[in-house]
């Protein structure tokens, strides 16, 4: 009866081996990702000029809107409001999520790269569009500022670094046509 279990567990491992790697590799990735962006020459080296340019383009995308802002140390300011970006509110931690999620993936590194590069440009596009929207939010609805911020964006944010992760797998995942050979 015990050889009949341990056959079992050796088949059900072996048979889910490839999503426990993955979990496994992901949650790696994702611990080591955080101990660089946690680490303190991220926070005193990169994040500062990130959260410096996220502000001075967000604040150059609302006076496209008329919202006479400008930037200063991370923060959009006008006269009728001011939206400061900190931690957590700077699609690091989605975009970390993301690439360690693709980096755990079992596909070719050749279709990894690529989809790195672009889903940290996306999502970083994402996270201007809500700031932006952030800003417009407080300006023009204040009592739904911190619902929108905290509840909304949060929550949307995450889902879109899985979806992009997801439509991510669906290309590295598409066969690739073959190379033909054309005598000249």
């Amino acid at each position: 009866m015990s050889a009949c279990v341990g056959r079992w567990c050796v088949g059900w491992f072996r048979a889910k081996n490839p999503v426990l790697r993955f979990v496994a590799l992901f949650g790696l990735l994702l611990g080591l990702l955080y101990a660089v962006i946690s680490s303190a020459s991220f926070g005193h080296a990169v994040y500062p000029p990130y959260v410096r340019l996220s502000a001075q383009t967000a604040s150059r995308v609302c006076n496209w809107f008329g919202q006479g802002t400008s930037a200063r140390e991370g923060a959009v300011l006008s006269a009728r409001f001011c939206l400061r970006i900190q931690w957590g509110c700077d699609a690091i931690e989605p975009t970390a999520l993301f690439v360690a999620a693709v980096l755990a993936f079992p596909a070719s590194f050749r279709r990894k790269v690529p989809g790195i590069l672009l889903g940290a440009m996306v999502l970083a596009v994402l996270n201007l569009a809500r700031i932006v929207s952030l800003f417009l939010v407080g300006v023009y609805f204040p009592a739904a500022f911190e619902w929108m911020h905290l509840e909304a964006w949060q929550i949307l944010f995450v889902l879109l670094a899985i979806v992009l992760w997801a439509v991510w797998i669906q290309w590295a995942m598409r066969p690739r046509p073959a190379a033909s050979y054309v005598p000249g």
